[in-house]
């Protein structure tokens, strides 16, 4: 991590992949190993090489061989780690989850939702592009495009963490987003914290990537400051325009 904050890795299933910080899962019966012990929740699992959040699953519980999931349902152990292991032979990590500053639940609910930050490589430097904050959909596990209903997306000024415009991501039209869907909080001029430490975070980092033009980041916003989550070296940010 290069003394970045960064969301803590607990394991990762891979055929021959390691990680020098987490446990190593090769089987299916490693997974199910690592899905039984209460001692992971809550934790959060994603495809290394996946996108639009395919393949996500957010983990609250595990009690009599059945996970507890952030949707409300209930699925089997055996069941959950049978799919990772058939469908995600590319890698599949395991994150502990982070409990999101109270003044991002206020606008995107239960759901930890992230910015997505996106930096450009120039002559000068490395600069942002722009600042989007995810808002989750009611009832869904996580803040992309597969979960369960429609998202939304902030336009964020960079500078002053001050949302400027939202947008329900299944409603293109010149009709903005005015409120939270989860909690009725004006969206509009309200201020998002950390943000420019967030966006320093993701200049910081791209400069230790310097081959790549383009960057784009997932960041959370938790009560001490920015964490980084992941990155993609191709942002789909057409979705935002």
């Amino acid at each position: 991590s290069l003394g970045f904050p960064t969301s803590t890795d607990l394991a990762i299933f891979h055929p021959v992949r390691k990680h020098p910080e987490a446990s190593v899962l090769r089987t299916v019966e490693d997974i199910c190993a690592f899905l039984e012990n209460p001692a992971h929740y809550p934790c959060f699992g994603k495809p290394l090489d996946a996108s639009r959040s395919v393949g996500c699953v957010s983990m609250t519980d595990v009690s009599g061989g059945e996970i507890s999931l952030a949707d409300g349902r209930v699925v089997p152990v055996a069941k959950l780690a049978g799919e990772i292991h058939d469908n995600f032979q590319h890698g599949y990590l395991f994150q502990k989850c982070v409990v999101q500053d109270p003044r991002m639940t206020a606008i995107t609910g239960q759901t930890t939702s992230t910015l997505r930050i996106v930096t450009l490589r120039l002559k000068a430097g490395f600069e942002c592009l722009y600042v989007v904050q995810k808002i989750a959909a009611k009832g869904a596990m996580f803040d992309g495009f597969a979960g369960k209903g429609s998202n939304a997306m902030c336009h964020v000024d960079p500078e002053t963490g001050r949302i400027l415009r939202a947008q329900m991501m299944d409603q293109m039209s010149l009709n903005s987003l005015k409120a939270s869907p989860h909690s009725g909080q004006a969206l509009e001029g309200y201020v998002l914290p950390f943000v420019a430490r967030a966006v320093s975070l993701c200049q910081d980092i791209h400069a230790n990537l310097p081959y790549h033009g383009i960057l784009g980041f997932d960041v959370f916003i938790i009560e001490e400051g920015p964490v980084f989550s992941e990155l993609g070296s191709l942002p789909i940010h057409n979705i935002f325009q």
